[in-house]
This record gives C-alpha cells, sequence and structure tokens, in this order.
C-alpha cells in the first residue's frame, strides 16, 4: 500500500499543505520537522510554474521557481493540531490524514533539498 517512506533531511523543515499544486494551496497543515519519517503513498512531478512575463525586466528576487516532486504522505494526528480538519483528505480505507511536501526548495536560487527516500520500506 505504502510505496515508501521518507525522512526529513532539511534543518528547515518540511511545509505539509492540503494539496498537490503548491500554487493552488490556500491552507497549510501543518509542519515536520528534521528527522521525522513519514510513509508515502504518492509521488508526482510538480512542474516549474510558468516564467512571469519578463517585459519589465526588473531584476526581483524571484528568479523564478524550480520543477518539485511531490510526496503523499501518511500524516499523523500530532501533525495537524490545531488545523481545520475538514481541509484535509483522508485516505480511504485507513481514516488517516493526508498531506502533501516538496523534495525540495522550490526557488530557483535556493532549490535546498528537504528530504530523502528511505531504502527500507518496512522500518
Amino acid at each position: 500500500k505504502y510505496q515508501g517512506r521518507i525522512v526529513i533531511s532539511s534543518q528547515k523543515g518540511a511545509t505539509i499543505r492540503e494539496v498537490f499544486d503548491i500554487d493552488e494551496s490556500d491552507y497549510v497543515v501543518g509542519k515536520l520537522c528534521q528527522g521525522d519519517e513519514r510513509y508515502f503513498i504518492e509521488k508526482k512531478m510538480l512542474p516549474a510554474p510558468p516564467p512571469e512575463s519578463s517585459d519589465d525586466e526588473s531584476d526581483s528576487d524571484d528568479d523564478g521557481c524550480v520543477a518539485v516532486v511531490r510526496y503523499k504522505i501518511v500524516l499523523n494526528d500530532l501533525d495537524c493540531i490545531g488545523c481545520s480538519h475538514e481541509f484535509v483528505e483522508r485516505d480511504t480505507t485507513s481514516g488517516k490524514m493526508l498531506g502533501w511536501i516538496s523534495d525540495r526548495g522550490r526557488l530557483a536560487n535556493d532549490p535546498y533539498f528537504i528530504l530523502k527516500e528511505l531504502d527500507d520500506v518496512n522500518a
């Protein structure tokens, strides 16, 4: 049932969102901390958004975003303390809450790695 297991490797942790597409998300479910491990049931690539129109030639800080891999993870109840549960998708069989995290930072000038996959799914 699980595709694998991930561990958060970044000191910045990981932001859990309620939907796959970061730009469609208007809700943060919670955060994971460095060292947290979760099972994931799906992963898919989120392409970089189209670049902003460059006709104004302004050197803004958002040098664009890179494509990231989004992981659909199985949440612990503690991951959603104080969040509105009605926004959170639930697994149809287990009833556990699900959320999405990225494998790396999305900003092109700081694409730090957020997580790594663990080899042993059954650990």
